[in-house]
């Protein structure tokens, strides 16, 4: 059996499609807050919640007690009065602990509902607090601190930590303080009683809280390692829907089916264990037979005695007897609030929201690099910018160009044109949220935008879905550049903006750049170096350093100059480009566009000869060939609008 784990262990490891982190394992790695500090985020009519559900949980766990003792009563009241001799003072009598019985139930229903509404009000309003924190949080963080963390750790932490805080501080104390009020009180009924009776159905209380001890210890340990493969079980199922495509691609469903399966079943062990001694207090109950012994001998003369005192005693153990799971999530509670807290607490260091530091009232557009020097924290030997140094002038387009490796893309930012999911309004209103719905026509307009949003059928109100799904790879840039476009920036920042659209498409793109770079200072980086000709000034780096600057055709004339290699070389790879014929855009009715890409995504162009583009929308079926040796086609984008 172990060589057959270990075995599928390294299966495991070597089929490894995309690696994702533990973020249980962090979980397991804090210190729990105290329990104060759960409720850190709580606001004064938090507070007050918070208390009248404690109030009412200890006058719920009175009241139940006096339930066992108005039962006591009314046995008496059937038991020690004769058939014959039940008269209207009989029925009277036991009328009275009836009604006091149903008025004590009635109470309880309704102190328990009000004590249940404040406390998960209470922790809902908390627990939206923390949410609006961690993201608060989250969002101030300097760029390199996320390149450190795992691939959707952050939101898994978000989503599993924060439920388990909720559940810690809603209900779960109300239940522990109910709980502990009802045994002391059973108890003091139960000795009051008859202190025989109680004490015989105690005796076994050195074992029960030796017993108890080792259960809350082992549950802790279980629960702690039930927790840790949850997030791995959770971070398998995630990664899986997040990369779904690839998954299949690798044709891997198996193989993460068997993951997930895996991970379930290290889990379930844990489960069983933390539970295995809930069951010891039931045989407690076993003991009323005693108080039926001293009834027979005439210990106890009064038989509603008997039946009060072993309810309140099964009553009271009972309900300390399950008060391990309702500790075991406050204790779950105040480990989750430790991470959480981790990331709420931690301080940038580069504050966004920072008011420190000198203003800057108006930026006219001017950038300049002075001896930068740089280098990445994985590879702090090895300086990316060395000695970098560089102007560019309000108004300027500014190229840098070079070979991979050369620091361009590290002097700027890398950022990709995301669109989110909504409609293609609401996207462009992220760039400015007063915007007009002619203020956004007219951006539209000079992104060259504006004619195919208006041939869709909701026009500027069309849903996108995730990421611009339902979009083109150009049509996706252009509503990009028509968000940048609203902002009015004076510098704009152009990252590989048509890299990867087709020939039509990255026309109809680059005129758009060129619309929205009038009056802006932009900084252009691109391979086709084609598309840099208007560009006033461009860069030419290597080795992290400025080689050449110049325009463009003064940098051609440098025939052994490296901008001058590399136009050579692109010109020669257009030649040896095989040539297709061009794919015309189909009218958006005709076809879904999603299913566009999955094709292009899930099959590559040069292994089938034709397709049909698209799922059918209309009645018009469209199909258009696709010629073998037309091989070049990409799907993601990798451009930078800013």
């Amino acid at each position: 059996l172990k060589s057959k784990k270990k075995k599928f262990s390294n299966i495991l490891t070597s089929n490894q499609i995309i690696f994702r982190g533990d973020f249980a394992k962090q979980k397991l790695d804090a210190k729990p807050v105290s329990f104060f500090q759960l409720f850190r985020f709580a606001t004064t009519c938090d507070c007050f919640m918070l208390s009248v559900s404690a109030l009412l949980a200890i006058f719920t766990g009175i009241g139940q007690p006096l339930i066992c003792l108005i039962g006591g009563k009314l046995t008496n009241v059937f038991l020690l009065t004769k058939t014959f001799e039940r008269n209207d003072a009989f029925w009277y009598q036991a009328y009275i602990y009836v009604y006091l019985y149903a008025s004590v139930g009635i109470t309880m229903v309704i102190t328990t509902t009000i004590q249940y509404i404040c406390a998960k009000n209470a922790s809902l309003n908390i627990t939206c607090t923390m949410r609006r924190e961690y993201m608060k949080s989250l969002l101030r963080q300097e760029a390199a601190w996320f390149d450190q963390q795992k691939t959707g750790t952050l939101t898994a932490q978000l989503n599993a930590n924060i439920e388990k805080i909720k559940d810690g501080i809603g209900d779960k104390v109300g239940m522990i303080l109910r709980g502990v009020t009802m045994f002391l009180t059973c108890v003091i009924i139960g000795f009051i009683y008859d202190w025989r009776l109680t004490l015989v159905m105690f005796g076994t209380g050195p074992i029960s809280a030796a017993l108890l001890s080792t259960m809350a210890r082992q549950t802790e340990h279980s629960s702690s390692m039930q927790s840790s493969i949850d997030g791995r079980a959770a971070a398998v199922l995630e990664e899986s829907i997040m990369n779904v495509k690839t998954v299949a691609a690798c044709n891997a469903q198996e193989t993460m089916i068997r993951r997930y399966a895996a991970t379930l079943k290290a889990c379930r062990k844990f489960a069983l264990h933390a539970y295995a001694f809930a069951g010891f207090f039931d045989g407690l109950f076993f003991l009323v037979f005693y108080g039926a012994y001293l009834y027979q001998i005439r210990t106890i003369t009064n038989p509603g005695f008997i039946f009060a005192v072993a309810n309140l005693i099964m009553f009271g153990s009972y309900n300390l007897g399950v008060l391990s799971p309702h500790l075991m999530a406050v204790l779950n509670a105040r480990v989750a609030a430790a991470v959480i807290y981790k990331i709420i607490d931690r301080k940038p260091s580069i504050d966004s929201s920072s008011t420190d530091g000198m203003k800057v009232n108006e930026v006219t557009g001017r950038i300049e690099f002075q001896n930068v020097k740089f280098s990445y924290p994985t590879s702090k030997e090895h300086l990316v910018l060395n000695g970098l140094s560089w102007t560019a002038k309000p108004g300027d387009i500014v190229a840098l160009v070079g070979h991979s490796g050369c620091g361009k893309s590290t002097s700027v930012s890398r950022k990709e044109p995301l669109l989110f999911s909504g409609t293609i309004k609401e996207n462009i209103r992220f760039g400015k949220l007063d915007l007009t719905d002619q203020e956004i026509i007219d951006a539209c307009k000079i992104a060259n935008a504006h004619d195919f949003i208006d041939k869709l059928c909701e026009g500027y109100d069309t849903m996108i879905g995730a990421g611009g799904i339902q979009l083109s790879g150009g049509q996706k840039q252009r509503i990009a550049i028509a968000r940048t476009i609203v902002r009015n920036p004076r510098i704009l920042l152009l990252d590989e903006a048509t890299s990867a659209l087709d020939a039509e498409s990255e026309v109809i793109v680059q005129n758009a750049l060129k619309k929205a770079s009038v009056g802006r200072t932009t900084i252009i980086i691109a391979h086709r170096l084609s598309t840099l000709r208007d560009s006033n000034q461009i860069i030419v780096l290597d080795k992290g350093q400025v080689a050449e600057i110049g325009t463009h055709k003064e940098l051609c004339n440098k025939k052994d100059g490296i901008y001058a290699s590399l136009v050579k070389s692109q010109q020669f790879e257009e030649q040896q480009k095989p040539k297709s014929p061009p794919v015309e855009e189909l009218p958006s009715e005709t076809f879904h566009r999603s299913s566009v890409r999955d094709s292009h995504n899930s099959s590559g162009y040069g292994i089938m000869s034709s397709f049909t583009r698209g799922s059918i929308m209309s009645g018009n079926v469209t199909c258009v060939s696709i010629p073998e040796e037309s091989t070049e086609k990409s799907v993601e984008l990798n451009g930078k609008i800013k």
